[in-house]
């Protein structure tokens, strides 16, 4: 296999472990809140990460993660303290904080660990 085919199937991997994490985060979010725990008006339709995704090491971190919907999810950029805030008052400064500190290291995801995020979050077969 070529490094670029190599490249891309790493690439496809890693969107179907977003894919499988995404949908368990809506449908589980949807259960304990019903509506967009930030606004509660609006349908959750995305997930929200705290730390970014670009951060390797909480990107696929079930805690860093809650279901919102769009409008939040686009607004927290402009402002993150809103949404800071609420992730301290729901789950505590002590996680957020781990988070923080987890979001340094640096994670090269392998096969193995994307696959079994896909695996363990129900979706598709690779």
């Amino acid at each position: 296999m070529s490094k670029r085919s190599e490249y891309l199937a790493h690439r496809k991997l890693m969107r179907l472990a977003d894919s499988a994490l995404s949908r368990y985060i809506r449908k589980e979010s949807k259960k304990l809140y019903g509506k967009c725990p930030f606004c509660k008006a609006k349908p959750i339709q995305v997930s929200f990460h705290f730390i970014g995704r670009r951060r390797k090491a909480t990107r696929w971190d079930v805690r860093n993660l809650v279901g919102a919907c769009k409008t939040c999810n686009y607004w927290e950029r402009f402002f993150p303290d809103r949404y800071r805030a609420w992730f301290i008052r729901n789950r505590g400064v002590g996680l957020y904080l781990e988070l923080v500190d987890n979001a340094e290291e640096v994670l090269v995801p392998s096969k193995e660990y994307l696959e079994d995020i896909i695996k363990l979050h129900g979706g598709k077969k690779c």
